[in-house]
This record gives structure tokens, sequence and C-alpha cells, in this order.
């Protein structure tokens, strides 16, 4: 997938190998990857800076995760609105916040005759500072192939959430698979199926918040200069 948002210019934080000194000048990042884990695997993130004047010039974290799933099939919407439920729940609790009343909202979308993609957003209540300002709003894609699920998820105050799920959407879109999980089973095999879903979407948003965490404590400056547009391997 590319992410390339017009206006913008796109810090990669993780790998650390595809790190831009130009478009992450004035940044302070942390200097080496972050630890394995089983659970999860950070593909890839960083910080997308706005710096047109009717922007404001405020700034967004991304992050693309894939965790493991030995039998992932295509979601149904019940199916993806638990896993909504686990994101946004374990990203409450990784902030330290609460999921404000009515979200998260969830739908399938498709594009090309492909296989069905979550489209999931929400709000979190209780931030203060400059986790309020870069965490306040979610807004994620997930795609489930074979042996796990990948999520795609922009996190900005929620003064942005208009800009943000546009500029989601838009990445979305070039979503390339190359390895899309099977139908959906049965109705029997799915309602034990969605017990495990939920915590890998738990481990999955954990992981995205964590990374926007650690940019909040260093003292994350929405400065730069220069411009990337990267398409991301397929899935």
């Amino acid at each position: 997938m590319a992410l390339n948002p017009p206006g913008a210019r796109v810090c990669v934080m993780f790998p650390i190998a595809a790190r831009d000194p130009v478009t992450c000048a004035g940044l302070s990042l942390p200097p080496v990857e972050p630890p394995p884990d089983p659970e999860q695997r950070i593909v890839a993130s960083g910080i997308v800076r706005f710096d047109e004047p009717d922007a404001g010039g405020y700034a967004a974290v991304f992050s693309v995760t894939h965790g493991p799933m030995a039998h992932a099939m295509e979601p149904d919407l019940e199916v993806a609105q638990q896993f909504a439920k686990g994101m946004s729940d374990g990203a409450a609790e990784s902030a330290k916040a609460q999921v404000r009343k009515g979200w998260p909202q969830t739908e399938l979308r498709r594009w090309n005759g492909g296989p069905a993609a979550a489209r999931i957003s929400f709000y979190l209540d209780g931030l203060t500072g400059d986790r309020k300002r870069m965490m306040e709003h979610v807004a994620a894609y997930a795609v489930w192939v074979k042996g796990g699920v990948y999520a795609f998820m922009l996190m900005s105050g929620g003064e942005h959430a208009i800009a943000i799920d546009a500029l989601t959407d838009d990445s979305a879109r070039s979503i390339r698979y190359s390895h899309p999980a099977p139908p959906r089973p049965s109705r029997e095999y799915r309602v034990a199926y969605l017990f495990g879903q939920v915590f890998v979407w738990a481990i999955l948003a954990i992981g995205g918040l964590g990374l926007t965490i650690v940019l909040v404590r260093r003292g994350r400056k929405p400065v730069g200069v220069g411009a990337m547009n990267r398409p991301g391997p397929p899935l």
C-alpha cells in the first residue's frame, strides 16, 4: 500500500533502514528497533506531518502491524465488529483512556472485486496534553490474509478526524493482495473463531498505540521538509 498525502511529509520511524534524514528532520526518534514480539510484528510506523497553513501544521502517527493467525478467514460484518471492539478496547487500555460512547464504527469495504477489508474508527476520551493531540482519534483498516491479519492505523487529534479518515481511506485503496484469506467458514465454526480474533486485535492496537506513546514521551515536534511516496509490499 502507499501513503502519499498531498501537502504532507512522511517520516518512517521503523524500519530504521527506511528512515529519510530529510523527511525526518527535526524529530527525536528512537535509535533502535523495538524488540521482537511473538504476538505481533511491526511492519512499518512513522509520522505524517501536514505543513500547509490551512492544515494547522498538525501531525498524525501511522503504523502497520501484523498479527499471526493460524486459520485466518475473510471476515463478515460480525467478525469485523468483534475485531473493532478488541482494537478499541486494547487501545483504550494501552492509553489509559476510555472509548467514546457509540464507538467504534465498523464497516466492510471492497475494491475491484477483491476480498473484504474492515474499516474501523473510534475516539478515545480521557486523554490530555500531547496524548490528546496525537491519539484522540483512530482510523484503521484490517485485511485478513493467509496466516494472519494486517492492521493499518492512523492516529491524531479529534479536531483533524475528517482529514485523518480521508487519508486512511485513500491509502487503503492502494492495498494489494497476493495471498488473501480464504472465504469465511460456516456459522458454527465462526462462533469459536471470533474469540481468538478479539485477542489478536487487542494486541495489534496496543502495538500501534505504544509507538505513539513513545513519540509523545520523546517530545516530538511537528516540523519537517521533503516528501515521500513509497508503495509497500503486497499483502
